[in-house]
Order: structure tokens, then sequence, then C-alpha cells
């Protein structure tokens, strides 16, 4: 059977309504938290109890208005917070493959809910290339509208059939399969002669948890090691393509943007923001940027596929960064760094709306170990980590902060007390350099100790661990 993606705007208006009386019909509905990559937020979630899974459709960040926001997970949210395990996003109107959701018809008319195979979650690996890999169903072939090309897709069921919820249900589980294949929780079904099961972390003999010192000599002997498996220090600037990452590196200007908007989201998604801003501007002028008024910047990114977490604050970011970057180097970025120390460098990022001490330092240690840049005056004693949600979640579970992110056992409930606790922690663990913690912590929240699901047994901080995870 062939299929044709709808991209008229009032067939997939009807298409989207159909799905959401399918989605919302017989569900309980239950006003939880939601964990995506990075944080969490209360949303109103629609739980299928007999097909065993939910459905989010109230983003939890700011408005979204290029597509319909519908994320899915497992397992009863009443009972703890709702991790999204996938969304199916179908754009509002045109073709937008940007978009991994859309709204299929077949020959005879009828509308289906379909999924490129594009997936998310944050870790090294995860993607639309590792979701066709190992995917086990059958893929359909896709018409784009009226534009001729094709493409593979998985057509999960018809929008308006009670039959779609167990269709949705055993999508959503073989997506949660295939993540689980790419970190190495599970073993891949790959036939003989095929890739063996994924490589973990090779983890030592575990000695008594919360024993500072054992901690700070793992962390530290971790860093060493993704230094050397990766000296230009890309695991600190992930992104989510190549060529986003190419940009970053090479252009010094996309590198300031990127930084200045790395606040409370994934940072693979912050590092993607000058690649998003390129495409839809059609440069990355700073001169031309910074001309630019703020309601005309809020504009170009409430069109990006996803936006900076503090919206209401990026297109001044956004301005005052490239203002900065033309009136210190006449457009050139790389002059806010060049023959400059370490403290004018901070000086200079700070005073960029938004940008902090924690993001002004991060600059600092970036610089070093991408751009190779040494500088004279760096007293490696006042360099601290970036006190983001990784590294206050590690640092609890570790044992060297308590459960509300204070040292010393005290508690601290409030962000910005937990932020100086993980601060105060790192210069007491490592006064000499305490900014040699924050990558392998970075890390290690990334790729083993994540918020809902910790892989403790493959962690390579195991052995030191004291495993204090806070429900």
């Amino acid at each position: 059977m062939a299929f044709t993606v709808l991209d008229n705007a009032r067939e997939i208006a009807e298409a989207f309504a159909a799905l959401h009386r399918t989605l919302t019909s017989g569900a309980r509905v239950h006003r939880g938290d939601i964990g995506y990559q990075g944080a969490s937020g209360k949303a109103e979630l629609h739980w299928q109890p007999a097909a065993g899974f939910w459905v989010c459709m109230d983003p939890v960040e700011e408005p979204i208005r290029n597509r319909y926001w519908c994320a899915y997970g497992l397992g009863d949210p009443a009972t703890g917070p709702g991790n999204i395990v996938v969304e199916v996003n179908p754009p509002t109107s045109g073709i937008d493959r940007r978009c991994a959701g859309a709204f299929v018809r077949d020959d005879d008319g009828v509308v289906h809910l379909a999924h490129n195979g594009r997936i998310g979650g944050g870790r090294f690996g995860i993607g639309k290339a590792a979701f066709w890999e190992h995917y086990q169903g059958q893929p359909a072939t896709v018409r784009w509208g009226t534009r001729g090309d094709v493409s593979q897709m998985v057509v999960i069921g018809r929008v308006d059939s009670p039959e779609l919820l167990p269709a949705l249900a055993a999508f959503v589980r073989e997506v949660d399969r295939i993540k689980r294949v790419v970190v190495g929780v599970e073993r891949r079904t790959a036939p003989a002669g095929g890739p063996g099961p994924a490589r973990v972390a090779e983890v030592p003999p575990r000695t008594s948890g919360g024993d500072v010192r054992a901690i700070t000599d793992a962390l530290l002997a971790l860093g060493k090691k993704l230094d050397a498996e990766r000296p230009e220090g890309l695991q600190l600037i992930p992104t989510l393509s190549p060529e986003s990452a190419r940009l970053v590196v090479e252009d010094p200007f996309a590198f300031c943007l990127g930084a200045s908007l790395d606040r409370g989201i994934p940072a693979e998604v912050a590092w993607t923001f000058p690649f998003w801003i390129k495409e839809e501007l059609g440069h990355l002028d700073p001169h031309r940027i910074a001309s630019m008024g703020l309601d005309e910047l809020r504009k170009v990114l409430q069109a990006l596929p996803r936006k900076p977490r503090y919206f209401r604050d990026a297109p001044r970011t956004v301005k005052e960064m490239a203002r900065l970057v033309v009136e210190v180097g006449g457009g050139d970025a790389s002059a806010l760094w060049r023959g400059k120390t370490a403290a004018e460098v901070e000086r200079l990022f700070r005073s960029v709306h938004g940008v902090g001490s924690g993001i002004a330092s991060m600059v600092v240690i970036l610089l070093e170990k991408v751009y190779k840049l040494r500088f004279t005056d760096l007293d490696h004693r006042k360099m601290n980590v970036k006190p983001d949600v990784h590294v206050i979640r590690v640092l609890g579970r570790l044992g060297v902060l308590s459960s509300g992110g204070a040292a010393g056992g005290c508690r601290a409930t409030d962000a910005s007390s937990q932020e100086g606790a993980a601060i105060a922690a790192t210069r007491a663990m490592h006064p000499e350099y305490p900014g040699a913690l924050d990558t392998p912590l970075w890390v290690i929240g990334r790729e083993w100790c994540d918020a809902l699901s910790p892989r403790c047994a493959d962690c390579p901080m195991g052995h030191v661990c004291a495993r204090t995870i806070f429900r």
C-alpha cells in the first residue's frame, strides 16, 4: 500500500483532532511531573491503562507553534515521574522533515500516524541511524506530498481507530528497546555475524562509597581518559548533527552564541542553536544580527526546531553577543579572546545579558580544550565547575551533596543554593583546579547517571559511589 504525507493545514488539523480524540478517549488524566533531557516540569498526562502508555500534548516549555507536540512514555504516571520515550510531532502545515511525526493518507483515503525514525534522548549514538539499524518492524514507503520524493517511515496506525492504541504502545516499547540497545542496557538482537553487544564502561572493583578522596581521584582519572579519547575537547560541546559541530568549532561567532545560550537546556540543543539560526537567517553575520530588532530576533528563535529555555531573554542575549563581537572585534569573534587574559575574556562574556560566571568560566575551559589557547594569568584555583543539573545530580548521588543539593550534610532546596553548594563542594574536593571536575561530572550525568533511569552497574564511578539516589 502507498502512503502520501499530508501537507494541507486544514487536513492536518482534522487529522490531529481525530488523533486527540483517540488518545484521550477512556484515558485517565494525571497532572504530574514529566521528565525530558536535562530537566523536568509539570504537565497533563493521558494514561491508557490497557495499552500501558501515556501521552502528553501539553508542552512543558514555551508554546510550540510549528508542530503538534505529542510525547509518549511508558508506565502509570501516577506512580512516579513520566519519562519521555519518544515524540511523534506532526507539523501544523506543509512539509517539514525536521518534525519526526507526520500524518499520511493511504490509497483508500484513510489517514494514519507515522514516524520517520528520528529519536532523541541526549546520549551518544541515539538517533535516526540507530533507529533504522535496530528497528524490528516493517517500514513503509511514503511519498512527500506533491514533491514526488519518497522515504521510509513507520506507519503506526489509523488516527481514528481504537486499534491505534495498542499499535502506539508497541511502537513506544520498540523505541525504548532500541535506546537500551544503543546505550548497552540490552544486547543487540543482531543476526549471526552482525554487530555484537554494545560496549559498556569498564568498572573497577567497588570500594566503600562516599569517600571524597577516592571520588575525586576517580573523577580526575576519568577526566584524563576522556581528554585522551577526544583530545579536541568535543565531548564538552555535543551537537545534534556533525554540521552543527563543525560550525561551532570553525566559526568563533557560532561558538559564542552556543555558549551564551547554554542555559537550562540539553547541551546538544544549545550548541545546535547557531546552526539552526544560520539556516533560518541564511547567514551568521554578527553585523547584520546586531542591527536586528528584538522582535525580529524573537521571530527567528520562535521558528527554530527547539527554542532556548529562557525564551524571553534569548533575543537580547543573541543581540548583545553580536553587538559585542562587532564592537570589540569588528565582526571577528575570536577577538574576544585573542591576546587577552582569562579575566578579560570572562569579563567580556559576563557583559552579555544572561551570561553568568558559570558560563564565562566554561568558555575559558573550552577555549583551552577546543581552541588550545593558553592564558598566562589563568589561576586554576579560581576555575569553578558549571553547576548544571548533571553536575548537581551526580554530586548528590556520589554522596558529596545532600538530597537538596547542599554540602556538609545541609539541605538546599532552591536552585541558587544548589549551584552554590556544588561549587563549594568541588572547590573543597580539588582546590588546585575545581574546574577539572566539570567534564567528568557532566559526562557521567549525561551518559550513565540519568535522572530517572541511572545505569549504576555500568558507571565508571560505581566502585566509589554511595548510590544515594533520592526519589
